[in-house]
């Protein structure tokens, strides 16, 4: 009994100096929160003890009362002291700036071993891939989609973009024609090209209400939708509905807003919204030029800039010339960018519009895109990325692409630019024994 007394009363004490010294010679040591093993905090001389790095001499304080004494530590690194070695898992990274071919190096991109010096290195790649994989993670996996020419599953094209968002890490050096196969996008045209037009995002000037300048109103979506022509709608058949958003200075850019399906209102005080789709009026679209070349009013060089010009200095010819177009479109008011068809951001020079009955949405795409300076000229072509993400009542057939191509003038003006034949290609991962490229 004596003993045991005696042990209860000394043993605490000698733990007690020993934490005291195992604190003061060692910092603390964090045991894993998870994965630990069963005897890890049960053993504790299994832990690993941390070497003390020699501090300077002038930090070692003299002996305090109730301290552990403290070695004096080396200035200098002792002879023959053996460092541990410290090893990091480093990840194979390409290169931060890529070495890219000139477009006439890469006419046959589809058999070139160094075809990624080809592509266009961006950041949007990484994010276009990402938003890709996000979207194609809500649709039915075996679906296949765009029946009546790629017919490929979704599965399919979730694999292909997280292979190439893997390459875009930096995590695969397999060359590009190895790890994918490229499926040239011929067009009724051009059985060796895609036809290509622009879209983009213009700016009007609105204010939220009328006044002697600003009495064009912007419309939104009637509810419960409407038959009404433009003309009816331009002539007051919505008027005293609640149904005005806006009022705008000039019809004719409201106009190509409309036409575009979407725009940048920005008000009097320099702040803006987003004008983005909401309806449109059940009545298919027609295009003015057609009547303009008919009445002979304009000759050749009809782009949206030459005939907005034109009705800028003809405005007695406004309503003649844009009520041919029965459609009209209507906005909603948002703080936010359009999305997508897909419901993702949209990325100027990569986001295309397609007809989802022949490239999927969700797909990758690889396209000889002119190169255009801010002026509007060509001034060469890039091989770059494109992500099918938007459609749209005008991107009819095989081979017909829309690519976004950003906000304002300087945008308008690469539209025009760029429309023409580009050689395009789907990009599907080749199959292997464990995936789904196949089906």
């Amino acid at each position: 009994m004596n003993n045991k007394k005696w042990l209860n009363g000394v043993l605490p004490l000698c733990c007690l100096l020993a934490t005291s010294a195992s604190a003061e010679q060692y910092p603390p040591y964090n045991a894993p929160q998870s994965g630990a093993l069963s005897w890890w905090n049960e053993h504790n001389n299994l832990r690993p003890q941390h070497y003390p790095q020699p501090r300077n001499r002038q930090q070692t304080s003299p002996f305090q009362q109730g301290s552990v004494p403290v070695i004096s530590p080396y200035t200098h690194t002792p002879s023959g002291y053996q460092p541990r070695p410290t090893y990091r898992p480093v990840a194979y990274r390409a290169p931060q700036q890529k070495t890219v071919v000139s477009a006439s190096g890469c006419e046959n991109i589809k058999h070139l071993a160094h075809a990624d010096e080809c592509i266009v290195d961006s950041h949007a790649n990484l994010t276009g891939l990402q938003e890709q994989i996000r979207y194609l993670q809500t649709t039915n996996k075996w679906k296949k989609s765009g029946k009546q020419w790629a017919n490929v599953s979704n599965a399919a094209l979730l694999e292909t973009a997280q292979a190439l968002l893997s390459r875009e890490k930096g995590h695969s050096a397999t060359p590009l024609n190895q790890g994918f196969s490229l499926y040239q996008i011929g067009s009724k045209q051009n059985t060796e090209s895609s036809y290509f037009t622009g879209y983009f995002t213009p700016e009007i000037q609105v204010k939220s209400y009328p006044d002697n300048e600003y009495r064009y109103p912007i419309y939104g979506k009637p509810p419960r939708g409407t038959k009404l022509t433009r003309n009816q709608i331009d002539n007051g058949a919505l008027q005293n509905r609640g149904l005005e958003i806006g009022w705008t200075n000039d019809r004719v850019n409201l106009y190509f807003a409309q036409i575009q399906g979407s725009a940048i209102a920005r008000y009097p005080d320099g702040s803006t919204q987003y004008m983005n789709y909401a309806a449109h009026n059940n009545h298919s679209p027609q295009k003015i030029s057609r009547y303009l070349i008919k009445k002979n009013y304009v000759n050749g060089g009809l782009s949206n800039e030459n005939i907005r010009n034109w009705l800028h200095q003809h405005p007695e010819k406004i309503d003649e010339v844009l009520h041919k177009n029965p459609r009209y479109i209507f906005f909603s008011l948002s703080g936010n960018k359009t999305n997508t068809a897909t419901g993702t951001t949209i990325l100027p020079g990569h986001t295309v519009a397609v007809d989802k009955n022949y490239i999927p949405l969700g797909s990758v795409l690889l396209a000889e895109i002119p190169r255009i300076n801010h002026l509007g000229k060509r001034t060469g072509s890039d091989w770059k990325m494109l992500f099918a993400q938007d459609s749209g009542s005008a991107i009819k057939g095989p081979g017909r692409l829309d690519l976004y191509t950003g906000v304002g003038d300087a945008a308008e003006r690469k539209t025009y630019q760029l429309t023409g034949h580009h050689k395009t290609y789907l990009l599907v991962r080749k199959p292997r024994q464990n995936n789904l490229a196949h089906r």
